[in-house]
């Protein structure tokens, strides 16, 4: 014991002359940094910050970039001062973050979806933009490539599902004379679908011929109304620059032309114009009422969800309304629902969007590298799980990436969460003895479990769940959990965040006495000291080393304080 003391003195009183002040002196590092994940369940987290853009609206700022991925994080600076993101992963890994469609849809729906993007992303894999060979990235994350979310899809809600439906399609892609097609997809028709020729312009494309849809009509946006108050049209426009003529008194519509008339003024504009005018501005007016919540109880996907629309005014409102939402070539993602619900498997479905096109099998990539974002002002990394940093020392713990003049390094506080679960209640299940149902809210998509706390301790299973109203049921006995009170929170995970709610006391009752095992079936006596009636005394050495290794921890734990506080 008086050894184990003076090792004690001796540590404390060392001074630690080892311990990094890293925020002291900030790292300017010359070139990119690179997070490179070294075990398969590593990934990394970022919550980058875009700079304000004077010109917009609160409402259409830029907001910030808040995801986790599996893959090669590359942060770096670009001549003009402002970071970089790209990741750099295996094609599966890139089409296991595919965010396309909603993950609980049926698996042949979820293969059409994944074939469609395999195609995409291999007929788009080079683009010849001055940025992208600037960067040296193969695909953007955003809409105007095919969306990419990384772990917020694999890991979240019915996650499971989709990268079910990327192996079981391995390979498989649409190709047209030897090459692959041009795979363009949209969320919701108005009846049918166009040829590229007469949504973009060019040549025809003998695979993306029109046809008709009756299967998209579960789609919140298969059919539309807009309800907009004469003075909130005048303002929108106003904002878009295209009226100045006072209080707007009539619109109407002939054609293709839309027809705006006010007291002093009349202009013309398509209606391609007119839509695009209210999805830039409206969003802009306050307090914040565009787009406006369809009866399906959400907001819709824009002011004005497509250009398949009627236009008048009613009274002093102009009313708009109408069907479907995106381009209009190509397959129809509500569309596959609604045929794999009818029993038809994902090859079928291609076909029927893609002239005919059947998949066939080819090799895939063995990288690819995927532009998340190239205009941050700075970035706060987290690293999970064993995750090799080139290019920089860095100390354990976020960090934050600051650009400018020069790529800046220095120590940040965790990322806060952005998922949220709240409005937890609870009350004693009816049909279920000892059982409680938990009430509660979700801010997005999220898998759920609970945790429990108390005569036993544990967590249930995951259940994916949508966002919204939710209730739980939890039920000890299924747990083989005694009778007592329990501390019991739900848990949220989402892929990026997990979060807990506070903790409520829930009642279990006993379980139900099970029969005395036979004797047949009982296992035999263990020869160790407990079935001989008395515990074996331990020795006096066992608590002698037990007091020196819990020392040991706690002088571990103060010089780990002392070097974070010099750190910070």
């Amino acid at each position: 014991m008086r050894r184990c003391l003076s090792i004690l003195v001796v540590l404390l009183a060392t001074p630690l002359v080892m311990a990094p002040n890293f925020a002291a002196s900030a790292q300017q590092p010359a070139g990119p940094i690179r997070f490179v994940p070294t075990a398969p369940e590593a990934s990394v987290k970022i919550n980058g910050k875009y700079p304000p853009k004077p010109e917009l609206c609160p409402a259409r700022q830029p907001g910030s970039l808040h995801a986790a991925y599996r893959g090669v994080l590359e942060v770096g600076r670009r001549p003009n001062g402002q970071l970089y993101v790209v990741t750099e992963l295996t094609f599966p890994e890139y089409l296991n973050g595919i965010a396309e469609v909603p993950r609980d849809w049926p698996l042949e729906a979820l293969k059409a979806q994944v074939v469609a993007a395999r195609t995409y992303a291999l007929s788009h894999m080079n683009p010849s933009t001055a940025l992208a060979r600037e960067l040296r990235y193969n695909l953007c994350s955003t809409d105007a490539c095919q969306v990419y979310r990384g772990l917020n899809v694999e890991r979240g809600a019915w996650g499971s599902a989709w990268s079910q439906a990327v192996a079981d399609t391995q390979g498989e892609i649409l190709q047209h004379d030897g090459k692959p097609a041009q795979t363009f997809y949209f969320s919701t028709s108005n009846g049918q679908t166009y040829s590229n020729a007469d949504a973009f312009g060019g040549s025809p494309l003998p695979y993306l011929k029109p046809v008709t849809e009756h299967d998209d009509t579960q789609s919140p946006t298969s059919s539309w109304s807009v309800h907009m108050p004469l003075t909130d049209l005048t303002e929108t426009l106003k904002r878009a620059d295209a009226w100045d003529g006072g209080e707007i008194t009539e619109v109407k519509q002939e054609g293709e032309r839309v027809i705006v008339s006010g007291e002093s003024a009349t202009e013309t504009m398509t209606v391609a114009e007119f839509r695009n005018r209210l999805n830039a501005q409206a969003v802009c007016l306050t307090p914040k009422r565009y787009p406006t919540v369809g009866p399906h109880g959400s907001p819709y996907p824009q002011v004005i969800p497509s250009k398949w629309a009627t236009i008048s005014r009613q009274g002093q409102e102009v009313v708009v309304e109408g069907r479907g939402w995106g381009h209009g070539v190509g397959m129809v993602q509500w569309g596959l629902k609604g045929k794999a619900e009818k029993g038809m498997g994902h090859a079928d479905m291609l076909s029927f969007y893609y002239g005919g096109l059947r998949p066939e099998r080819v090799a895939e990539p063995d990288q690819i590298r995927v532009s998340l974002a190239t205009e941050l002002d700075e970035i706060v990394v987290e690293r999970n799980g064993q995750v090799r940093v080139d290019g920089a020392t860095l100390p354990d713990g976020p960090v934050k990436i600051t650009g400018g003049s020069e790529l800046t390094i220095a120590g940040a506080d965790p990322i806060p969460p952005r998922l949220e679960v709240d409005s937890v209640t609870s009350e004693p299940a009816p049909d279920a003895a000892g059982a409680t149902i938990f009430s509660f809210k979700l801010s997005a998509p999220a898998n759920v479990f609970v945790e429990f706390k108390g005569p036993q301790e544990g967590r249930s299973e995951l259940e994916p769940r949508q966002r919204g109203a939710q209730t739980y049921l939890w039920d000890p006995a299924k747990q083989a959990a005694p009778a007592g009170t329990y501390e019991v929170a739900i848990v949220a995970n989402d892929g990026v965040d997990e979060v807990r709610s506070a903790p409520i006391r829930a009642e279990a009752a006993a379980p139900s006495p099970s029969p005395p095992p036979s004797p047949e079936s009982s296992p035999s006596p263990d020869p160790s000291p407990a079935t001989t009636g008395r515990a074996a005394s331990p020795s006096p050495f066992f608590f002698i080393g037990i007091t020196c290794l819990a020392a040991a921890a706690i002088v571990t734990a103060y010089l780990v304080f002392r070097a974070r506080n010099r750190a910070l």
